[in-house]
């Protein structure tokens, strides 16, 4: 009998020496994958217009590099996949990961691979999670760049959002311009306005718009001490949104014009103009102050000329 317990207990010291090992080599794994899927993902997006970014442009996979080389003939959202199966097994031992100070940094890993893969429901739950766990750990550069991410994350999907409805306004406005009815083309203005109102202006706590993301991630900028990388990437991130903004806008006024519409429409759209011109103004001044050349930095410049505005 006492051999028999004595046996259990080394059986499972032993299981939960494996596991905890297993937890640690998943959460490897998953970092190698996800940053793997980065790469190739930066690879495709910017493949045509990477001689055209200037040399201080901060890419996504600048902030999740990797020693192993992805594989071209795989997809990113493979290895986002992968990256999740991996996390999950790490996660069966939250108590060696919490241990070795990288149970944060899992959670980080998932979200983000979440993200990538569309699912922005579940990314934003996990954030929410990954990010006490960081801000008692904060410490290390890796807990700064996740903890930064994870809080500006909500923002980074709003963006993305933001250009699927970009998609949708311009197909309306082609539909607008097409028609000849003019109860179907006032029909198309009010569904180019709701889309633009919700992905754009609303200030509602939740909403998708990016007016609620550049607010998000301009938090998750003012909590990262001294200009880095990531706090560069999401100063790019923001621009991004106002070209998305921009771009829809472009459609909202064409479309108004094109309808004859009231007085008070009119100046709907002619405040929008100047909201517009506003928020250009303030996110190209915030990169004006991140970059160390100012109006003369090249990745300033790059925006100047993106946005279609001068730096006078």
């Amino acid at each position: 009998m006492k051999y028999n317990t004595i046996y259990s207990l080394l059986s499972l010291i032993v299981l939960s020496l494996l596991t905890s090992c297993q937890a640690t080599e998943a959460y490897r794994r998953a970092q190698t994958a996800f940053s793997q899927g980065a790469a190739v993902e930066m690879t495709d997006r910017f493949a045509d217009a990477a001689d055209q970014l200037p040399s201080n442009f901060v890419y996504f996979n600048d902030l999740y590099q990797t020693n192993t080389p992805a594989d071209p003939d795989r997809t990113a959202d493979g290895y986002y996949e992968e990256a999740m199966g991996e996390v999950a097994t790490a996660l069966k031992g939250k108590g060696q990961l919490e241990k070795s100070f990288a149970l944060d940094n899992a959670y980080a890993i998932q979200a983000l691979s979440m993200w990538r893969l569309e699912m922005y429901d579940q990314a934003n739950n996990i954030a929410k999670i990954a990010v006490p766990l960081l801000e008692k750990n904060e410490g290390e550069e890796s807990d700064i760049r996740d903890l930064a991410m994870m809080q500006a994350l909500p923002g980074l999907i709003n963006i993305d959002k933001s250009f699927d409805a970009l998609q949708q306004i311009q197909a309306l406005g082609t539909e607008l311009t097409a028609s000849s009815d003019e109860d179907e083309r006032r029909s198309k203005y009010q569904e180019i306005k709701t889309l633009f109102t919700n992905h754009y202006l609303s200030e509602e706590d939740g909403a998708p718009s990016v007016n609620r993301g550049l607010a998000l991630i301009e938090r998750a900028i003012d909590n990262i001490e001294g200009e880095s990388a990531i706090s560069l990437y999401l100063r790019n991130a923001q621009l991004a949104g106002v070209d998305n903004w921009g771009d829809a806008f472009q459609v909202v006024f064409l479309s108004a014009r094109r309808l004859n519409d009231s007085p008070e429409e009119l100046q709907w759209v002619l405040e929008g103009r100047d909201q517009y011109t506003g928020l250009l103004r303030t996110y190209l001044e915030k990169l004006e102050s991140a970059v160390p050349g100012g109006k003369d930095d090249k990745l300033y410049l790059y925006w100047v000329r993106l946005l279609g505005t001068s730096t006078s």
